[in-house]
């Protein structure tokens, strides 16, 4: 191999580092410079209808997850928190819609909305619920780090989904997609309430996506 990747070089640090902090990370992001081309070898040209967005591991180690996830024109994921993670950074190569909420009493409620640029690293919080898509018509990818300080299973393991559309928190350990497959949940909660415009938002990306999967 000539020469020696940023990927690489962001996997020899992690591998290399017991203990960190989400500030930890962020600076060296910053510092490493990533570019889109950068991940290239793990940006997808599509994926199946089941997913909800494209979703590549680079690596799993010990503590850590790093991923690239590509988002095609309209794609979303559901409303989502990060399950047993410690924290994360996402790296975003594009604009993306990001939403943030707010569940109390099972009530789920919109707190924000925004644009996110080109480059832009968010912040990932165990009291984080939030939901990301694609509104362009580019294809967009992402690069997501998530670290556990003490996993007893997969980093992000636990992972609630807001299904607002059949009043019910799902619990799995992969991804935050629409349409899941029974055997995909671990868990179903019954009783969540949101506003108006959230369930109609949610119906309609249900829809969407459900129209992809039967076509």
């Amino acid at each position: 191999m000539v020469g020696h990747s940023k990927i690489e070089t962001l996997l020899d640090w992690l591998r290399n580092n017991a203990k960190m902090d989400p500030s930890d990370a962020r600076r060296f992001l910053e510092d490493l410079k990533i570019g889109i081309e950068d991940l290239a070898p793990w940006k997808l040209e599509g994926h199946p209808h089941e997913y909800s967005y494209g979703r590549t591991v680079i690596e799993e180690g010990k503590k850590y997850e790093l991923m690239v996830v590509t988002w095609l024109p309209d794609d979303f994921s559901m409303i989502h928190n990060h399950g047993d993670a410690s924290w994360g950074v996402v790296q975003i190569f594009g604009g993306l819609e990001h939403n943030s909420y707010s569940c109390k009493n099972r009530h789920l409620t919109l707190l924000g909305n925004s644009k996110v640029q080109e480059g832009q690293i968010l912040g990932i919080s165990p009291q984080l619920i939030h939901q990301m898509g694609n509104t362009t018509d580019q294809v967009i990818v992402s690069l997501h780090l998530y670290w556990n300080n003490d996993p007893q299973g997969a980093i992000t393991a636990n992972t609630f989904l807001y299904d607002v559309v059949n009043e019910q928190i799902l619990t799995v350990d992969g991804g935050a997609f629409y349409a899941l497959k029974e055997e995909w949940v671990l868990k179903a909660d019954p009783i969540l309430t949101s506003s108006p415009e959230i369930l109609e938002q949610e119906k309609s990306r249900l829809a969407h996506r459900q129209r992809l999967i039967t076509s």
